[in-house]
Parts: C-alpha cells; structure tokens; sequence
C-alpha cells in the first residue's frame, strides 16, 4: 500500500472513529453508510462497509434492508467488481449479513451477488488473493443457504453452476488447504437443504475415494475435519432418501469410518484445549452416526428456552450462523424470524420467558460497582428500617 493510501486511510479512520456507531438507532446509520458506499475514497467506503456489518451483526434491520436492497446490491456488485481485496472481503460479510436479516423479496439481492462470487472463486490469477477467494467461498455458502430454503433462487442451472466450482476445486491437487477447506465446507452447507448437490450428481459414487484421501493423515487438520463433516451430512442425505439403499455403499463407508477413528485419536494441533475438546466431541458423534445410527444431539438455551437440534443439517446450519453473526448471535436468535423459520421455534417461546441470567452475570450484577444494584440494596434496607422500626445506617 503506498504512502499516499496509508494516509488516506489514516485521515479518514480518524474521522470515523470521532463519530462511533449509534446502535440505539441502527436504521439511520445504515441509511447513512449505504449512502457513503458510493464515495470515490476506498477508505471512506471500507469504513461504511465496516459500521454496515456491526449493524447486522448486533441488531436485526430486516425491514430496512428489504427497502434498501436494490441500492445497496447495486454498490456491492461495483465493490465486488472493482474494489480491492480487502474492500471485497468487507462486502462479502454484508452480503452474508444482508442475506440473515432479509425476511422477504430477497429474490434482487440473491441473483445479483451470485454472478461476481462466481467470478472471484474461479478468478486464480495472483491478482486475488487467496484469503478473498475463501471468503467468496464461505459468502457463496450462505447466499445458496438462504435461497435454497426460501425459495428466492430455485434456478437448476445455477444450483449445479456452484456445485461444479465446489467439485473442481475438491478434485484439483494443487488446491491450497484453506481454499479446500473453505469449498467442502461451502458444498456441506449447500448440501444441507439441496440433497442432489452432493448426493446424485456423481459426487458420492465417483468421488468418495477422494474424500477419503481427504480423511487422511497425509491431510492438514483443518482439511480433515471439512472432509469428516462434508461425509456426515453425506451420508445423512442418503440415509433420508429412500430410493437408496445403504448396503450399497457399506464397503466405502467403513473405510470412512476407519478414517474417521484415526481422526478422532489424533491429538493434531488444535487451536487450543478448549476447541481440541469441541472438535473431537463432534467427530465423535458423526462417527456414531455413521457406525450405529445413534442420532446426532445438540442443545443450546435462548432464555430459558432449550433449542433442540437433531439432525447434522442443523447442527452445521447452527454453527455457520454463529461464526457469521459473531457477538450478534443471540440476538438474531431471540429477535430474527428467520432463525426461528431454520429451527421451527417460535417468538411467543421466547419472548414470554423471564429473561435468563447466567452465573456469571449473576455476580457480576451483585458487585459493589453496579449503581442499579446499589440503589436496589439502598431501597431494601429502607424496607427492613420500616418493618423493624429504626433508620438503617
């Protein structure tokens, strides 16, 4: 980055930072940024790119952005076209935004954004770089998600367009392993609402010697745990289909299973103990599906609600949404109908429930710091002077 663009950036930064987001009125800070998507300085506009996702992210705009997706679809296609790389990230993460908060007529953005992510992902010239590239994979993964289920993006042509990126990719060699890790997990993803993507397009009958390569100990980790999720939901799409018949494919499956063992007992370098535990927890149970059927559980509380997932579809579906949402996770949980339309809960669910406070939220509201609590603590002592006839000290 030259000179003149490091200031650039700097000057305009400085200004933003003077004027922090007001997420007590998240609707006039998009109309605002939406606005400034159009500035000739990238640095002007990677800024509103920036306070666009914080408002997705923590609040739940999903009128606003049906109102106003014509205008900002328009800006995200120039971006995608010609900003640079991490102006182009920045416009995949508000597409993915976008796309969890439209509740309707979401037909405009969904077929605008397919064609450039399109161009990107299939774009390996040194001009894009290789963490832009995943991040069109992992946006491509949530645009299908969201159109597949609501019925915006039906077209055959495209749905098997994507596929065939996400299989050329798995099948070249050369590919690096953060690209192919960011593939199998975008076609897991796809997989989950659009069977036929992964299951009768030659994928599973031509390929799984592939993915069991991919199982592999000659594979980086990351590329390993893509693999094993990509076969469960594989899997778990044959296992619903009734016109396939599971003795078909015994003879492949135990090679993934035995795959699958090795996996599970290789400590690997994880990122810590914490995710080392997470990541073998779940290897653990899509191996169990795999080998006994034992059906796959996960749970989670919104409130005082338990979310009850049964189905590896949903299991990954829930922790895309995670990763996508960052700190805005509950929230669209508790607030977002399109959450609630994934996992068939309801606002009345939630919404009569007394709000949930955990353990640790607990003491910290009883510390001496917390001015609501002192005046609570001061109006009970009051009480009790009353009851026992003596002014508290």
């Amino acid at each position: 980055m030259s000179a003149s663009r490091i200031k650039e950036k700097n000057y305009v930064e400085s200004i933003i930072k003077a004027a922090p987001v007001d997420l007590n009125d998240p609707e006039g800070v998009l109309a605002e940024r939406i606005d400034q998507l159009s500035e000739k300085r990238y640095a002007l506009r990677e800024a509103a790119l920036k306070a666009i996702n914080q408002c997705l992210s923590l609040r739940v705009c999903s009128n606003f952005i049906s109102d106003r997706q014509e205008t900002l679809a328009e800006a995200l296609v120039k971006i995608l076209s010609k900003g640079g790389d991490e102006e182009q990230q920045l416009a995949m993460q508000t597409i993915s935004l976008a796309c969890m908060n439209l509740t309707f007529n979401r037909h405009m953005l969904f077929s605008k954004m397919i064609p450039p992510l399109i161009n990107i992902i299939r774009d390996e010239s040194k001009k894009v770089e290789e963490k832009t590239r995943v991040s069109a994979l992992d946006c491509m993964s949530v645009v299908q998600l969201m159109s597949s289920v609501f019925g915006e993006s039906n077209e055959v042509e495209v749905v098997n367009e994507v596929a065939q990126i996400f299989q050329e990719i798995i099948k070249d060699r050369r590919t690096s392993p953060d690209i192919l890790t960011a593939a199998l997990n975008a076609w897991m993803i796809t997989g989950t609402v659009n069977q036929g993507t992964i299951e009768h397009d030659g994928v599973y009958i031509g390929d799984m010697k592939r993915l069991v390569q991919l199982l592999g100990d000659s594979q980086p980790l990351c590329v390993r745990i893509a693999a094993a999720k990509f076969v469960g939901v594989l899997i778990e799409n044959i296992r619903s289909d009734e016109s396939e018949s599971e003795s078909d494919h015994k003879e492949d499956w135990n090679e993934v299973i035995d795959e699958l063992n090795q996996l599970v007992a290789d400590k690997g370098k994880y990122k810590s103990q914490a995710d080392r535990k997470k990541q073998k927890e779940f290897l653990r149970m899509i191996l169990a599906y795999i080998e006994t059927e034992q059906e796959p559980i996960s749970t989670m509380m919104i409130r005082n609600y338990q979310l009850q997932l049964d189905t590896l579809a949903h299991i990954m579906q829930l922790e895309l949404f995670k990763t996508v949402l960052a700190d805005g996770f509950m929230t669209h949980m508790e607030a977002n109908t399109n959450m609630m339309y994934f996992f068939d809960y309801y606002i009345s669910d939630v919404a009569d429930l007394k709000p949930f406070m955990s353990k640790r939220e607990r003491r910290l509201s009883w510390t001496d710091t917390n001015k609501i609590n002192s005046k609570r603590r001061s109006s009970l002592r009051d009480e009790r002077s009353e009851q026992i006839g003596y002014a508290s000290m």
